[in-house]
């Protein structure tokens, strides 16, 4: 049994009575509850980090190679159902990949949902059903076929049994650093009390009441008085230094499981650690090793199970863009975009979509041009104009 995020945050930074503070450090089933908080962490760093970039990108959808947005389109990018938006339906998603290696997706009366749970059959030669298919706390009392669901597997899915077992290895060490810590903070003292006065049966029970629950009292307590009795003298011995360095190694430690998730997942570590230096050339390398052939994936399963190959040979399929995924700053990105317009590599509208803005819905805008710095290749001297078509 583990302990929660939540539990783990009232403990160290909330109000937590005694019993429950015991609870949570000794559960014999968790070494650590710092550790499996610290895991939890570790997954929701670089989901959400995956869902926000994800988020950026569309979902589009074109018929006969040319871009539509109908109600295909509506069902990824707006409304996958009537209790979700796009972007709490791709969340949903992304965690449910990272943290159990696959996500099923149905489709019920035009609308896509999540399965919370299913179980599917084993068969490889003939196709799959799909059988007590839950969404939330319905239960759908039928069998889908393969080519009626939507099963993405994450490649590596494997992933987590392997960063399980490093964060079982690392929670050890972060329970030896967390008790370590807790030492230094802590209030230590040696209590003398005179042999002769413990014969008497009033000192001896004012003694038990200090060593169950007054210095513990007063210890935890920001101001207290510590009430001893004749013959009893206290002596602090604790020397509180105040030094964060053993927070800090801690934290390195919960840092250290973050980095093993990213690096995982394709994401690089300077993307998750808070690193401000060449987040630039990170964030590229992030999207060319993780969003990309996560986009793949999704496109590839989409396309496989809601279009035909008739379809698909006449350009009528979905893919899913990347291409906005990384903010476009406008005067960075001027001279770039300048060239791939003048070489008729883009039209306008091209270029208009890249930065975000709106298409204008003019003929002259879906025009491709050449420069006069370009010409065909057989008549040099002749300007050319490439259009549309």
């Amino acid at each position: 049994m583990g302990i929660s995020l939540k539990d783990w945050f009232k403990y160290h930074f909330g109000k937590s009575t005694p019993a429950e503070m015991e609870a949570l450090f000794s559960d014999p089933d968790s070494v650590c509850a710092m550790a499996s908080a610290a895991k939890e962490m570790a997954l929701l760093t670089c989901t959400q980090l995956i869902a926000a970039t994800l988020a950026k990108c569309e979902f589009a959808t074109y018929k006969n190679g040319k871009a539509v947005k109908k109600s295909e389109w509506q069902l990824w990018n707006i409304q996958p159902n009537i209790n979700q938006n796009a972007q709490q339906f791709r969340s949903q998603l992304i965690y449910g990949l990272i943290s159990k290696g696959d996500v099923l997706v149905i489709d019920v009366d035009s609308q896509l949902y999540i399965a919370d749970s299913y179980t599917a059959d084993d068969k490889v030669m003939r196709e799959k059903l799909y059988s007590d298919v839950a969404v939330g706390n319905i239960s759908l009392n039928r069998k889908f076929k393969e080519s009626e669901v939507l099963h993405f597997v994450l490649p590596n899915s494997s992933w987590i049994k392997t960063f399980d077992a490093v964060a079982q290895a690392y929670a050890t060490i972060i329970n030896s650093g967390v008790k370590g810590y807790r030492r230094a903070q802590g209030m230590k003292g040696v209590l003398s009390i005179d042999a002769l006065q413990m014969q008497n049966e009033n000192v001896k029970k004012a003694y038990e009441t200090l060593k169950n629950a007054g210095f513990k009292q007063f210890a935890d307590a920001e101001s207290a008085v510590l009430p001893l009795y004749k013959g009893m003298e206290y002596t602090d011995t604790s020397q509180k230094t105040y030094s964060n360095q053993n927070s800090r190694d801690i934290r390195a430690m919960v840092d250290d499981l973050t980095d093993f998730a990213a690096r995982m997942l394709g994401i690089p570590s300077a993307l998750v650690n808070g690193s401000v230096q060449d987040t630039s050339s990170a964030k590229k390398q992030f999207i060319g090793d993780c969003i990309i052939p996560l986009a793949e994936l999704l496109s590839c399963e989409i396309c496989r199970k809601r279009y035909d190959d008739s379809d698909i040979g006449r350009g009528t399929l979905l893919k899913v863009d990347t291409t906005k995924a990384i903010y476009v700053d406008w005067l960075s990105a001027a001279s770039g975009l300048d060239k791939l317009v003048a070489s008729g590599v883009l039209c306008v509208n091209d270029g208009r979509a890249l930065l975000g803005l709106p298409i204008i819905d003019e003929e002259w805008a879906y025009r491709h041009y050449l420069t006069k710095n370009y010409g065909d290749i057989e008549n040099p001297g002749e300007e050319v104009t490439v259009n549309n078509e």
